[in-house]
């Protein structure tokens, strides 16, 4: 087990090396620990990160997509595993077309039936 100040000392040579070029992920892969760590290592020295941003977020084609599978008589969950999202993220997705002014086809929520049609008493 580390001291304190080896675990400080470890972290400041690994600072150093960020700060030099080496990649954050490289470092966590030599010193056995996880890229997570190193990169809350590199944050508070002040590193800007190298990553390359990712596109994130749903492109206008997968909104016509969605907006035509929930035209269907699919559920959200249904059409959530078909496009790849969540059923809360295609939920989020209908209410922001809906607001938009698109027109769904309308369907039964809920198709359980309601509590009152199972009595307790069975007689």
């Amino acid at each position: 087990m580390m001291t304190h100040e080896e675990r400080h000392w470890r972290r400041e040579d690994a600072i150093a090396a960020m700060r030099a070029g080496k990649s954050p992920d490289e470092l966590a892969r030599e010193l056995g620990l996880s890229p997570e760590r190193v990169h809350i290592w590199r944050r508070s020295a002040g590193i800007p990160c190298e990553r390359k941003a990712t596109a994130r977020g749903t492109t206008d084609a997968g909104y016509a997509t969605i907006a035509l599978l929930l035209n269907t008589d699919l559920p959200e969950n249904q059409v959530a595993k078909r496009v790849g999202l969540t059923r809360e993220r295609v939920r989020q997705i209908a209410g922001k077309l809906k607001a938009a002014g698109v027109k769904f086809r309308s369907r039964a929520r809920n198709t359980r039936p309601a509590r009152q049609d199972f009595p307790l008493d069975a007689g």
